[in-house]
């Protein structure tokens, strides 16, 4: 693991000593790649095959595509079709909008629903800290997803892929906590 690590360190250019010890954490993608290479790499130990360099050559193969796949996932859009509810700080709910675009990573989505929050308050002054996004089906009641990063986006785009096949319609749902400016 320490060699996959170091080659990455070189390629990416890192400012890392990898002489001192440090504590990192994975995000879950990454932490399965290194599990893989390091289960690979215990098996590769035990078992003798006559070309190392070969079997070297195609598991870098097989994990270059993985990442590469990984990406692309990441990457590509996906239809989107949700109702947009916004509940002002002073508590009145706005009449719900119903939006359909295209959408492949988080920041898009959160700066279209900036932009959307906009145009149905009519308020330019509301920053993103001033509200929460949660997201949940319309006919769901209780608890329900805060929206804020790339991995709730991804458990978002998951649980959507799901209800869309149920055909449920979701919904997502901000509060505004603090009143604008111009208020």
């Amino acid at each position: 693991m320490y060699e996959y690590i170091h080659g990455k360190v070189i390629e990416y250019n890192y400012q890392i000593n990898m002489k001192k010890t440090f504590q990192f954490s994975l995000c879950g993608q990454c932490y399965n790649v290194l599990v893989k290479l390091n289960s690979k790499a215990k098996k590769k130990k035990t078992t003798r095959s006559p070309s190392p360099s070969i079997s070297i050559a195609a598991s870098e193969d097989r994990i270059n595509k993985n990442e590469m796949s990984s990406e692309e996932d990441n990457k590509s859009e996906f239809v989107l079709a949700y109702k947009l509810f916004v509940k002002t700080a002073d508590g009145i709910s706005l009449p719900a909008k119903w939006f359909q675009e295209s959408i492949s990573t988080v920041d898009k989505f959160l700066l279209s629903v900036y932009n959307k929050i906009h145009l149905m308050t009519k308020d330019n002054t509301i920053m993103p800290s001033y509200y929460f996004m949660i997201f949940k089906t319309q006919k769901e009641t209780g608890a329900s997803t805060q929206l804020v990063d790339e991995q709730d986006f991804i458990k978002f785009k998951s649980e959507y892929t799901k209800l869309a096949a149920r055909k449920s319609n979701i919904g997502i749902y901000v509060t505004i906590l603090q009143p604008s400016i111009t208020s």
